[in-house]
This record gives C-alpha cells, structure tokens and sequence, in this order.
C-alpha cells in the first residue's frame, strides 16, 4: 500500500483491496448499469458500496424539502435492494448539500471508502457542463482512487456482460506517464492490482507504460524529449520487470489525448490508469487538458489516482 498527501493536510491511505467503495447516483438507467458493473470488483475484494445521492434544498419549503427526502429515500433503498442481489452489500445514504462533488468527497472520507466508483455522462467538455456532471470534479479533486466509467461504455449491455468487463478490468492496463510522482503512484496501484490479480486468479495479461511527445515541438526539442523519455522509460521497464510485473513501453509522437485513445483502441487496453496531477503527459498540466479529455472521451474505464 502507499499513501498520497491529502489536499487539506489529511494522509489518505491507499490500499490494493477495494473492500469499501463510494458510487454516486442519479437514478438514471445509466447510472444504474454503471453500478452492476461496480458490482463486479467484489472478485478484487469489494464487499461494500455504499451508494449515494445529494439532496439541494436551498429555497425549498419544509413540506417539499420533506417529499423530496421521502421520495428520494424511497428510491435509493430500492435501488440498493436490487443491486445488493448481485453479491455486494449496497448502503443507501443520502447527503444534503449544495455542493454535490464536495458532499461526495466528504462522504468518503467520512465512510472511510477506499474507492469512488463513478459514471461520466459527456464525450466532450460541453456535454459535462450541460449535464451537469459532478464526475470530473469528483476526479480532479478526490484523494482516493477515482474509478470513471463513461455511461456509453454500458449502454445496450446485459448485466452479465458489465460484471464479466469488471472482472477482467485489470487484464491489460495501459498506463499514459509523465514521469511525475502522480503518475507513479498510479503505476504503483497497478502493480498492487497485479498481485491482488494473481491472489485472487483473476486475468491479468500486461501493463503497457505509454509516453506521448508532443507533436507541435520544433525537431530539435522534440529529439531532446524523446530521448530523455527512452532512458525514462527504461528505468519503469526494468523497475517494473524485477517486480515480476508482465510489461511493455511505447514512446510516441502526436496528439497527447489522440494518441493515448488511439493506443488503448489499437492495444484492446481493459483499463486506462493515469495520474490526476502533474507536469502533463507534456509539458502542461494534466489536470483540466489531457487526464480530464482521456476521461471524457475513452472508450475504457479510467481509474485515476491521486
């Protein structure tokens, strides 16, 4: 296990076994399928999910503010009997707030969860501001793993299929890197996934450290930076070798975000795992430019970590 720093001074410990997990609902169909699928991680150790919903009852009368809670209520303990018949335990809790995403995270910490498990509605910047998806936020600033699953990946999918995908989400992982300490401690969960994998004999095939250069550079840098991410990526290869981590490097030119969908297309990754934070995949800040695209537009779960 290792820990990362928390942003308000608090130690998050971060562990292998997901025993306890967060999944915030909107009560859509899509939302619901994304929460079968979670229901697949008790082969990695999931016993618990607790499930979430946030409550704004700013201007509202108490009559109403007392029909909403009731109803919502009332949808949520439904909710959580049905999926709980798929092996996980599911707790309904319901959180009041006006912030949803901060309401979130303080669940989590407070639920001591090891895990947030969350479906993203937009294939681009635009559909996340008007669907009002929390998830890139929940993403951006949670200090636990953040596991995102885009509601077209589990669209027209039978239960069965989102529980079998999930039990193999860890059969071949494509890994986008920085260099950065973010980055690393992404890598590191992935090498505490392999073993969990191999405890538990669930599939487990490769990781593939993927490193993208950026296109626009001039020649020159642009050969500057290559090599330097060769010896990079070397020293992750031999890193990850001796661990007993089945492995493989690629170092391309282009579009960052392009290249990284490309590769996970191209390689049929099961997961895409990157850090949140850090100097970029290039040189820029990952956060808000190539993580948050990734995740709006992958056709693969994203656990992004922190």
């Amino acid at each position: 296990m290792w820990e990362s720093p928390g942003e308000h001074g608090r130690e998050v410990e971060v562990v292998a076994i997901f025993t306890k997990a967060i999944f915030p609902t909107d009560f859509s169909e899509a939302s619901e399928k994304v929460l079968i699928f979670a229901t697949g991680l008790k082969g990695f150790g999931l016993e618990e999910i607790v499930l979430v919903n946030v409550l704004d009852t700013r201007g509202l009368e108490s009559p109403v503010v007392a029909q909403k809670e009731r109803m919502t209520r009332a949808r949520m303990e439904k909710m959580a009997e049905d999926i709980s018949a798929y092996g996980v335990r599911v707790v309904p809790k319901l959180l009041f707030g006006t912030s949803p995403h901060d309401a979130i995270l303080e669940a989590a910490y407070r639920e001591e969860a090891q895990l947030i498990v969350t479906g993203s509605r937009g294939k681009s910047a635009i559909d996340e501001v008007l669907l009002g998806s929390v998830s890139e936020q929940v993403g951006r600033e949670s200090e636990l793993p953040v596991l995102i699953v885009r509601y077209g990946l589990v669209e027209d999918r039978e239960p069965e299929e989102l529980i079998a995908e999930a039990e193999s989400i860890c059969s071949k992982v494509l890994h986008p890197t920085d260099f950065s300490p973010y980055s690393n401690r992404a890598l590191q969960l992935v090498r505490e996934l392999k073993g969990e994998c191999e405890e538990r004999k669930k599939p487990w095939n490769q990781v593939l450290v993927l490193h993208v250069v950026d296109g626009d550079l001039d020649e020159e840098k642009k050969e500057l930076v290559k090599r330097d991410a060769r010896g990079k990526l070397k020293k992750v290869f031999n890193r990850l070798e001796k661990a007993g981590v089945n492995c493989d490097t690629k170092l391309v030119v282009g579009d960052p975000v392009a290249e990284t969908l490309r590769i996970a297309g191209e390689e049929c990754a099961s997961m895409i795992a990157l850090g949140s934070h850090g100097k970029g995949i290039v040189s820029e800040t990952i956060v808000g430019s190539v993580s948050q695209n990734v995740i709006r537009m992958a056709n693969k779960p994203v656990l992004v970590t922190h």
